[in-house]
């Protein structure tokens, strides 16, 4: 591999590769434009040679009508061949080479292939949506009730408690490095991203059951208090 690009989940609770490979495809093509660009330090050797040439002839100092009628002839076309010449730099030279642009054709088209297999791969982390996408004080308040005694039951809290411990170790024990062509691509943030949503969740029902309970002590608590009170009142 080449390229890492890391899986994440964005603020927006979508899953997202970092970079995307719109942003490799656009990077490999700045890189290979400066690479090509780099080039045009580098005099073209048809230019060298006609500018040592056209330097001995200019030195030249024709001594009859006939040679320097040629000397023009030689001079105009030096001069018509340096016009046409401008714009030419190794850089498009290369660039617009038939191997080379095989080479970027052949890149282009394994990034095209790797991208359709990692857009497929974003699916796989479907399953787990439920898991960051629910909204968690909606979801507790179900869980609570509007009345007395309409809260759910506490085994109710118990399968949820260990369906995301469940759920835990299932995304734990999942790939956390994969390589899909010249890409490596990183699951271990967006593996830590969802463990802590269970996490989370874990602690959020916990708590709920650590408030329920200290609701119904103190009701407890009071009712001894004020039975204690009526009983210690003498007839």
């Amino acid at each position: 591999p080449i390229f890492l690009v890391r899986v994440t989940l964005e603020s927006s609770q979508r899953v997202v590769y970092t970079p995307s490979p719109s942003e490799l495809i656009h990077m490999i093509n700045a890189c290979a434009k400066d690479m090509t660009t780099m080039l045009d330090v580098v005099q073209r050797l048809k230019g060298l040679v006609e500018m040592e040439v056209r330097k001995d002839i200019l030195d030249l100092e024709p001594d009859n009508a006939t040679l320097q009628r040629e000397y023009e002839k030689v001079r105009s076309a030096f001069e018509a061949s340096a016009a046409a010449d401008t714009g030419k730099s190794m850089s498009k030279a290369i660039s617009n080479d038939e191997d080379v642009t095989k080479v970027m054709i052949a890149i282009t088209a394994g990034m095209s292939a790797s991208g359709s297999q990692m857009a497929k791969n974003l699916g796989y982390w479907g399953k787990y949506e439920h898991i960051w996408e629910y909204n968690k004080d909606a979801q507790l308040k179900r869980f609570t009730g509007n009345r007395p005694g309409s809260h759910k039951k506490l085994e109710s809290f118990d399968e949820e408690i260990k369906r995301y411990k469940d759920q835990h170790k299932q995304v734990s024990a999942e790939e956390s490095h994969a390589n899909m062509g010249f890409i490596s691509v990183d699951y271990t943030t967006l593996k830590s991203d969802i463990i802590a949503h269970c996490l989370e969740w874990q602690r959020k029902y916990t708590g709920l059951l650590n408030q329920m309970a200290l609701k119904d002590l103190d009701a407890i608590l009071d009712a001894f208090q004020a039975t204690t009170a009526t009983l210690s009142f003498t007839p």
